[in-house]
């Protein structure tokens, strides 16, 4: 199964950081965003790769920064997308790299440690009865993360929420940013759309089958400075 890492996005919120490296760069008790992404992906034996970038300055340092020379055991690939592009618009920039198995859509800014190769697992049953995608999903309460109508652990989503109102939330579980989804999903991208705040609920809204899978693990998200601040004092007290 390939990820398709989604990133290169202009990430202003953490400017004047992201002015000079992309977000995926950062460097977390020493090592960058992405080497966590790609040791998750290897360890629940993921080894094909597709980065979803833009057509921005921040090329050549993802191309010097994840090389295969760096992953020696994984095979990775570029999906370069016009900078207006959202992250919808880069994974459907990225379909050529698509076969017909289903994939993993990975935001590039979290670090979780989740068991992604039972999530798969859970997708692939429940897409022989129809499931289009599986989104993980936990049971915290954040306002800058999306949100899912989700009664059970595991359940279908009927109504998929992006940052909403503290009021909202009381019965939703808290997106992670992590998805396993069939090919059919490319269908509903397009290159303005964002892929949790359009892409999701138009596949909701015209009945296709979504699920939420719970899961257990907290994740870190990289979204601000005082989140880098918190994940660097974090990842140090648990080293």
């Amino acid at each position: 199964m390939k990820a398709f890492i989604l990133a290169g996005g202009k990430a202003t919120r953490l400017y004047p950081m992201t002015l000079i490296m992309p977000k995926q760069l950062i460097m977390i008790n020493g090592f960058p965003v992405i080497k966590y992404i790609l040791d998750h992906c290897m360890k629940n034996d993921i080894n094909e790769i597709v980065l979803c970038i833009s057509d921005n300055s921040f090329v050549n340092q993802f191309q010097n920064a994840i090389s295969t020379k760096l992953y020696p055991n994984l095979n990775i690939d570029f999906s370069i997308a016009p900078e207006s592009f959202n992250t919808g618009g880069r994974l459907f920039a990225a379909k050529d790299f698509m076969d017909e198995d289903d994939f993993v859509v990975y935001y590039g800014d979290i670090i979780t440690d989740l068991n992604l190769r039972a999530m798969i697992n859970f997708h692939k049953m429940q897409s022989k009865k129809g499931c289009e995608c599986t989104l993980a999903t936990v049971g915290t309460k954040e306002l800058e993360c999306g949100v899912a109508l989700q009664k059970e652990k595991i359940s279908k989503i009927k109504i998929f929420k992006e940052r909403p109102r503290i009021s909202d939330i009381s019965d939703f579980k808290i997106n992670v940013g992590i998805s396993v989804c069939n090919k059919n999903v490319i269908k509903y991208c397009q290159e303005k759309s964002d892929f949790y705040s359009d892409v999701i609920p138009e596949l909701i809204k015209v009945g296709k089958t979504v699920y939420g899978y719970e899961v257990d693990k907290p994740f870190i998200d990289i979204g601000t400075l005082k989140a880098i601040e918190d994940a660097n004092k974090s990842m140090k007290q648990n080293k």
